[in-house]
């Protein structure tokens, strides 16, 4: 009877430990956020790199030529990496808070025609804005009932293309800027498919610090976006380059045992692909790894 307690406590300590952080980045960092062709030995490069995963952004595909996709899906098969998340289209045009009934359709419309692109590259979830710009106080509610109404539509394409949706933590005055606002406007949604995605970079101006949220969302947090800032803007710096504490944030993934990836939303700095693969490796190592290295 011993041994069988013991054992059974040996498996829930296994189940209880954290996975060993995934390193993840915006497709887009990779390049310098260039327009430039990717090419095929850039590929080569990164499937080579420790980088598990990737968050797909349209314009970055729409911007190479009609193979590329092919070539990159071909380079995750062979390479064992995935596009997890896909960060969806933001602006006026696709504003799931508009108060116009007309607009809010018409981008309940668009972004489900996304959902459908964010299958095709195999993504677990996809990230939304929950707002485009900043909105006043006396607008607010509206806007926060419109948004919800969007998210609601969305379940049934969501299920369909078998995805998960993360509504973003927002910088300054846009919809779902704090923790508790992200949670009023995922209530009543059904958690299987809608969660939120913590950009640690987005917490400017306001008390919580990026760890507190992280805390704060345990259970519905589906993937964090790294990047840092200056405490009065979001900037979008690599980790220690400004105000953000990442030894606690790390610290809250822990606790929180966040399995998914470690999504770098980021200007990397580099004159190649090579050197910014390196440059972000390394970076990732220093914020996440340390201490649990072997």
């Amino acid at each position: 009877m011993k041994n069988i307690l013991s054992l059974s406590l040996s498996l829930c300590a296994f189940v209880l430990t954290a996975a060993e952080p995934r390193l993840g980045s915006t497709f887009g960092a990779l390049f310098g956020y260039s327009d430039d062709p990717v090419t095929q030995a850039d590929l080569n490069q990164i499937a080579q790199s420790e980088i598990a995963s990737f968050e797909i952004y349209p314009p970055t595909f729409e911007k190479q030529n009609q193979s590329f996709k092919t070539a990159f899906l071909e380079m995750l098969r062979k390479s064992g990496k995935t596009a997890q998340s896909y960060h969806l289209p933001f602006g006026p045009e696709v504003d799931l808070s508009a108060t116009d009934e007309t607009m809010r359709a018409e981008a309940v419309r668009s972004l489900k025609e996304y959902l459908k692109d964010a299958a095709s590259f195999g993504c677990k979830y996809v990230v939304l804005h929950a707002s485009d710009g900043k909105i006043p106080p006396e607008t607010r509610a509206a806007r926060i009932a419109a948004a919800r109404k969007s998210l609601a539509e969305l379940a049934t394409p969501l299920q369909e293309q078998h995805l998960q949706l993360a509504v973003e933590l927002l910088p300054y005055d846009c919809l779902g800027n704090t923790s508790e606002e992200l949670l009023l406007l995922l209530e009543g949604l059904p958690k299987e498919l809608f969660g939120v995605c913590v950009d640690l970079n987005h917490g400017v101006g306001k008390p919580a610090t990026p760890a507190q949220n992280i805390r704060k969302l345990r259970g519905r947090i589906l993937g964090i976006h790294i990047s840092d800032n200056d405490g009065n803007l979001e900037r979008h710096w690599m980790p220690g380059a400004g105000v953000v504490d990442f030894e606690e944030v790390a610290a809250a993934l822990r606790e929180i045992n966040y399995q998914g990836v470690y999504t770098y939303e980021a200007d990397i700095p580099g004159n190649s692909t090579g050197e910014r693969i390196k440059n972000l490796t390394e970076n990732f190592h220093y914020f996440f790894l340390k201490g649990t290295e072997k």
